[in-house]
């Protein structure tokens, strides 16, 4: 983020000089300003930011809602009561970590946990007293595909026109190998695949990692799979 801040910093104050006359107008200013006056994300913004598809002022308040979250995490070092995940310039450093955590707390190898989710009832992380003690509640994804059924605590079909329904709060912490693999053959699991946005791919940007969610006893994967059903972080 500090990367992307300077980057932000730099270039507009180059761009403003340039206007001024104090400064030669160079090809990477003309795009920066180009892309201003069009309402896109500068390429060179891009390129140091992180995975997504919004037009400049929605990412812009996304770049401001993220600088805040940190903010306020680093003033108290403490774990907020739900962590905004896709607020996280590398989410998938933050779930290394819970593993980490589990491993040094219970002796165990890091290699052998695995990551689990568990989708709760809550849609409002205001409302929680604290954190979990066991890993840590997370929000901000949205599911495309399908929906979440929170009465039953299944996917299930989408409703109309509902193209991406805000999943409620997700549970995430580590238990030691097997335990994803039992869920997804025993338990009646999807190995849901998780976005940065809705171009999805294998890129480090935009592939996250693969939640675990409760199927009804009527479904089966493939019926999920050809649905492409999959978290997003991302409404674009």
């Amino acid at each position: 983020m500090n990367t992307l801040l300077s980057e932000i910093r730099r270039t507009l104050i180059e761009l403003d000089l340039g206007l001024q006359g104090a400064l030669n107008m160079s090809p990477a200013m003309e795009t920066l300003q180009k892309s201003m006056f069009t309402g896109a994300v500068p390429p060179g913004w891009a390129k140091v930011a992180y995975a997504s598809l919004k037009n400049l002022v929605g990412w812009w308040a996304d770049v401001m809602d993220r600088v805040g979250q940190l903010r306020d995490w680093s003033d108290t070092l403490e774990l907020p009561r739900s962590v905004w995940i896709s607020g996280l310039f590398n989410a998938n450093a933050f779930l290394t970590a819970i593993n980490q955590t589990t491993a040094r707390r219970d002796g165990l190898p890091l290699d052998t946990m695995d990551t689990i989710v568990d989708v709760t009832k809550t849609m409002d992380p205001s409302g929680l007293d604290g954190p979990v003690e066991d890993g840590a509640l997370v929000h901000g994804c949205y599911m495309e595909g399908a929906r979440w059924n929170v009465e039953e605590g299944v996917i299930a079909d989408s409703f109309l026109k509902d193209l991406h329904p805000v999943m409620p709060l997700l549970h995430i912490f580590s238990l030691q190998a097997p335990a994803l693999e039992t869920r997804f053959i025993e338990q009646g699991y999807y190995e849901c695949p998780v976005f940065a946005c809705t171009t999805r791919g294998a890129s480090n940007t935009n592939a996250i990692w693969g939640a675990s969610l409760k199927m009804s006893e009527a479904d089966r994967k493939e019926k999920w799979v050809s649905a492409a059903v999959c978290l997003l972080f991302s409404e674009d």
